[in-house]
């Protein structure tokens, strides 16, 4: 990846704290000073598992902006297509693990769900950090995340993959718990060899705006910020482009597998069968998430836990059927299709017209 590419936020003098990165998943005593004000507080998973390449990019090109605390919680192994399913009432197997440059990081026997409820709901993240203000040691505690990011997923999470992916899941389990923006990424490309670095220099400059973002604005309006990522050089990709949800899908192929036996409990004969990837059900609507991604764009679609988001991105303000809500209510000045260039302003601007939409479609749903 290419350093360069990367452009950490504008902050006081003094805010970027000591540049010593973590290697061991905890870090030292000494490794921890840093000054105030602190550093926002990132939470990485995925559903590929914590150490697969998508993740791993990510985080390398976090923490070389130097601009933000990272942390990874995220399954032991590959969680892929679990939805937002969670473990309940069972023993969770939780162990420290070393991903080069975190404060902290954490595997779990779980789903990406389950990773992400554990690391916003438990204090297995809470921290006394040592600043430096006006000059003096001080300790301040720190809980709770800034920005909590899902993936660098391996496969597009467009259209209705939405409903399966764990990838979402993970950022959708943050909008659940109103911690603040909630972001997953995908990348275009079901290749483990796939150029995450270019993906995540895509993604960088929307996660540091998304960190110092007015965390009340995410809360409110419950969005989950869905971002797909084309599989080509950072270099071809035409910018940012607000779209909604298609309906892109795989189909199902089932195959039976010959073998056949008698079930211990039951003394029912059983067989099995294996669910594979068949034809894609496409959508090339314009301004969909995957005709945008199809087109070169990076793809930003804001979803929501209670589903009204594409109304607005259409144009359909009829939404209202009890009454129409009040013009200022519900009008905004983007929509499906506004589009920017690559950059770390257009990404803020971007990032700011999503939840533009979000604040529009929670108005909706407050007002009808």
């Amino acid at each position: 990846m290419d350093p360069s590419r990367y452009h950490a936020p504008t902050v006081e003098a003094g805010a970027q704290g000591s540049a010593t990165q973590h290697t061991d998943g905890i870090g030292s005593e000494e490794d921890r000073m840093g000054t105030w004000p602190c550093k926002p507080r990132v939470l990485v998973t995925n559903d590929d598992g914590i150490h697969a390449p998508g993740l791993l990019q990510l985080v390398e090109a976090l923490v070389q902006t130097n601009a933000v605390q990272v942390f990874v919680c995220a399954p032991e192994r590959e969680a892929s297509a679990s939805s937002h399913g969670v473990c309940t009432a069972v023993k969770m197997r939780v162990a420290p693990t070393v991903v080069p440059g975190t404060r902290k990081a954490v595997k779990v026997w779980g789903r990406p769900a389950d990773t992400v409820m554990l690391a916003l709901t438990s204090p297995l993240f809470d921290e006394d950090e040592t600043v430096m203000r006006n000059g003096q040691a001080e300790t301040v505690s720190r809980s709770g995340f800034d920005l909590v990011v899902s993936g660098i997923n391996r496969g597009d999470n467009c259209g209705l993959h939405v409903v399966y992916s764990g990838t979402v899941a993970g950022a959708r389990e943050a909008a659940c718990k109103e911690s603040g923006p909630a972001i997953a990424l995908s990348l275009d490309s079901y290749s483990r060899v796939a150029s995450y670095g270019d993906a995540a220099s895509a993604a960088l400059p929307l996660l540091l705006a998304a960190a110092n973002s007015d965390k009340s604005v995410w809360k409110s309006t419950e969005c989950v910020l869905n971002v797909n990522i084309p599989n080509c050089p950072f270099e071809l990709m035409k910018g940012y482009m607000l779209t909604f949800q298609g309906r892109h899908c795989y189909k199902a192929t089932w195959s039976a597998m010959e073998v056949e036996e008698t079930d211990d409990e039951t003394g029912e004969r059983v067989m099995y069968v294996v669910n594979t990837s068949g034809a894609l059900r496409g959508d090339s609507t314009v301004y969909s998430d995957s005709w945008a991604v199809q087109q070169g764009w990076v793809s930003l679609t804001p979803l929501a836990l209670h589903s009204c988001y594409t109304r607005i991105l259409t144009a359909t303000n009829e939404a209202a059927s009890v009454r129409r809500p009040p013009a200022s209510a519900v009008e905004s000045d983007v929509k499906a299709g506004s589009s920017w260039k690559m950059g770390s302003s257009n990404a803020a601007k971007a990032l700011e017209a999503s939840l533009q939409v979000a604040v529009c479609a929670r108005n909706l749903q407050v007002l009808s």
